[in-house]
């Protein structure tokens, strides 16, 4: 519920603030808005599906640029869910033109997101623990 009185007030207020009006007029600002407020509420239902269904779950959120945070997100599963046995990486990031128009520093970022920060989550998901064995990798989040 909270998201969604966000997203009203940034549709309401956003467009009447000078530092804001243009940036408001484009899709691209308003499609961000709505993913960031509603993928924690998508993880959310998600979880509760799995619940409902007879299953354990819960909703880790981490930035895969910051080594410390994927850390803090791989210890969080763990601790609440035991090992993970699988890593399923569905990170990216992208502008919203044409592939083609892209600028150099754009197309590092899109590669860092899909390539180099999945692999940050991968090399901390093999670190070797005592209690913990690994059993596989998967294209696309931790299953414990």
């Amino acid at each position: 519920m909270i998201p969604f009185v966000i997203l009203l007030l940034c549709i309401a207020i956003l467009p009447l603030i000078h530092a804001t009006e243009h940036r408001w007029e484009q899709n691209s600002t308003k499609l961000t808005v709505a993913l960031v407020l509603g993928l924690p509420v998508a993880a959310e239902a998600t979880v509760a599906a799995i619940t409902a269904a007879g299953g354990t779950a819960r909703a880790f959120a981490c930035d895969i640029t910051d080594h410390a945070a994927v850390a803090a997100a791989v210890a969080a599963t763990e601790a609440a869910l035991g090992p993970i046995g699988a890593l399923v990486n569905n990170a990216g990031w992208d502008v919203f033109r044409l592939f083609k128009d892209s600028t150099p520093a754009e197309l590092q970022q899109l590669a860092d997101a899909s390539l180099v920060d999945a692999i940050r989550v991968h090399a901390q998901w093999q670190q070797p623990s005592e209690t913990t064995e690994r059993d596989g990798v998967l294209p696309d989040g931790f299953f414990a």
